[in-house]
């Protein structure tokens, strides 16, 4: 028996503009009032190796992802990075500030309410990343190795970032992968009415998974207009294997067997680019175009093989 699903697959195309009239009071609040400066030295004492670490120890402050079903809005979080928030709706703040080594964040501001025509969206406070645009190329990169002694091969994952200047433009590009497996197996007595034993079940489950993905992000000035563009591109594919014997307490009879082979490939593709001009010395309007993609199709393979009753 065969099932074939392809649950989900398709596009979206969005496209947005958005003007933000700046209340005139905002300008005349002193910036001591609003915002809190902390040096990339003030957390030297923790040796952070990325932008995520630096923004988990800011003092008071909870990074929020946002909600990416939310849609666009919602999905942006608490974070800035130089005044800005990504356009992507996918990869989320958490994300983009683990690509970014620490050495290029120049100080951290712990924003508190209406400052320099930043846009709070919603949040209460909001952590600005500032990074240090005369720093050098910095390249990050980890590998991990995971082994559980009871159940499961070892899992193994790895990825590699770079964040320089090409000209006027900045930019982050990296890439990731992922490997490892999953399992459990165990055995079920089943008993009768009168407490005799009927059958044993022993059952066996196995989940393998090959995932990776791919990012760049960058930015720079076209005059008077900031331009960012961000892309993702993720893919992950999944084989499962469940399988069962059935032994019947019963002289003559064989065991009955059930096998279900499962297999499943996720790709997601997103595109996000952004233009923002300060309209009016009040007036700030941004643009957004966003494209994403995704298909999910699986698999299932089933086969079962009933008790049979020997004759002799």
């Amino acid at each position: 028996m065969k099932f074939l699903r392809r649950p989900v697959s398709g596009a979206l195309l969005l496209i947005s503009a958005i003007c933000a009239g700046l209340p005139a009071h905002a300008q005349s609040v002193p910036r001591d009032a609003q915002i809190v400066e902390y040096p990339a030295s003030f957390f030297d004492r923790y040796q952070p190796s990325t932008a995520l670490e630096i923004v988990n120890q800011l003092p008071g402050f909870v990074l929020n992802d946002g909600d990416s079903d939310r849609g666009f809005g919602g999905a942006v979080g608490n974070v800035l990075i130089n005044d800005r928030r990504p356009s992507a709706k996918q990869d989320p703040p958490s994300q983009i500030l683990n690509r970014i080594p620490a050495s290029q964040v120049e100080r951290v501001e712990f924003i508190r309410g209406q400052a320099r025509n930043i846009d709070l969206q919603g949040y209460s406070v909001v952590a600005n990343v500032i990074l240090d645009a005369d720093a050098p190329a910095a390249a990050r990169w980890e590998a991990s190795m995971r082994y559980n002694f009871s159940v499961a091969p070892a899992t193994f994952s790895g990825g590699i970032s770079v964040s320089d200047r090409w000209g006027d433009i900045e930019y982050n590009a990296g890439v990731s992968g992922r490997t490892g497996s999953s399992g459990d197996e165990g055995t079920d007595r089943e008993f009768n009415s009168a407490g005799l034993l009927s059958e044993i079940i022993e059952e066996r489950f196995n989940n393998r998974a090959q995932s990776g993905s791919g990012n760049v992000n960058a930015s720079t000035w076209f005059g008077d207009t900031f331009v960012q563009l961000n892309s993702r591109l993720f893919t992950e594919k999944r084989d499962l294997l469940r399988g069962s014997d059935i032994f019947p307490q019963m002289p003559g009879v064989e065991p009955a067997r059930e096998t279900i082979d499962g297999d499943s490939t996720l790709t997601n593709f997103e595109l996000g680019a952004d233009a923002e001009r300060l309209l009016h010395k009040d007036l700030l309007g941004k643009a957004i175009v966003l494209f994403s993609y995704e298909d999910f199709s699986r698999r299932d393979d089933e086969k079962n093989f009933n008790a049979c009753l020997l004759y002799t």
